[in-house]
């Protein structure tokens, strides 16, 4: 004789099946929950390392001693200096034209024995000429032409010189952050015909060296308008040229080009030690990846360029 479940047993196989599914919904539930932050963790950690990866490939190439902190209000200090805090938001500098430099456009190397090297004589006068052997200068004003949209060439008195090891001061006098000196810096033209000759019309010191870097922008790193949850883009300034002085010749002129290159940033810092600059971004998940009401997610990296 087959033995049939009583009401009492389908009910408690009901009540144990409607347990099971609630901890098993629980449980499917957390797991998915889990899944979503840590692909939001992945996500940002990846999204901060392209960040600190695009700036650090500039800043490799920067000039040493030329990289500053800047204030909203425009006052700035070198990120050498003590007194550089979270006050000082904009990271800025000028870097040489490294993109010319590989298309083997100028040596870097003056040849001061060579008769066609004139230091200029006159302090703020120019008028010097260098020779540069192992050159070929019709190359670099290609480059630099490209890079610039044809806003800076060797042709229009637009382009930088720097000589490594003849002394500079950041604040104020040195690369025109100030929109009035830039003692440290000349302008250079192609002499006429000439692949491996300089002349420099503005300079406004007589000293040079045997080693120098053609300069055709400065970058500056910058937060964009705070949201109204406190974060806001990271914005990279490009295409200006603090030595030809002037407002229209600095990171917010009308000439300078700019591209986000991270949003939804909570804090961006730096600071240099010796001659490696630190770097820390964070970015937040700004609720791209979890819903509403759940944690939030933000990721902090540190990078050290030297």
């Amino acid at each position: 004789m087959k033995k049939a479940f009583t009401l009492i047993e389908l009910i408690v196989v009901l009540v144990i099946t409607g347990i099971i599914s609630v901890l098993s919904t629980d449980i499917i539930l957390n797991i998915y929950r889990g899944y979503l932050q840590s692909r939001a963790i992945n996500t940002l950690e990846a999204q901060t390392e392209i960040a600190l990866e695009q700036i650090a490939k500039r800043l490799m190439f920067r000039i040493k001693g030329s990289t500053i902190g800047r204030k909203s209000d425009g006052n700035f200090i070198s990120t050498s200096d003590a007194g550089l805090n979270q006050d000082y938001i904009i990271l800025e500098w000028i870097a040489y034209s490294y993109e010319s430099f590989q298309d083997s456009g100028w040596s870097g190397f003056v040849d001061t024995e060579h008769t066609n090297t004139i230091p200029p004589t006159t302090t703020g006068g120019g008028g010097g000429k260098i020779e540069t052997p192992y050159s070929k200068l019709d190359n670099a004003n290609d480059t630099i032409s490209d890079l610039t949209n044809k806003q800076a060439t060797l042709s229009n008195g637009k382009v930088g010189i720097y000589f490594r090891g003849t002394g500079s001061n950041v604040i104020n006098t040195s690369f025109g952050y100030d929109k009035v000196n830039a003692n440290s810096i000349g302008t250079v033209n192609t002499t006429t015909g000439s692949t491996t000759n300089l002349t420099i019309p503005k300079y406004k010191e007589t000293e040079i060296s045997e080693y120098y870097y053609l300069l055709h922008t400065a970058y500056a790193i910058a937060p964009g308008k705070p949201s109204a949850d406190g974060d806001s883009d990271l914005i990279l300034h490009y295409n200006y040229r603090p030595w030809l002085l002037g407002a229209d010749n600095q990171y917010n002129g009308k000439n300078s080009n700019s591209a986000i290159i991270a949003t939804n940033v909570t804090r961006f810092n730096f600071k240099e030690i010796g001659n490696m600059i630190v770097l820390k971004l964070c970015i937040r998940d700004a609720g791209r990846s979890l819903r509403d009401g759940e944690e939030e997610t933000t990721v902090c990296k540190t990078k050290a360029i030297y």
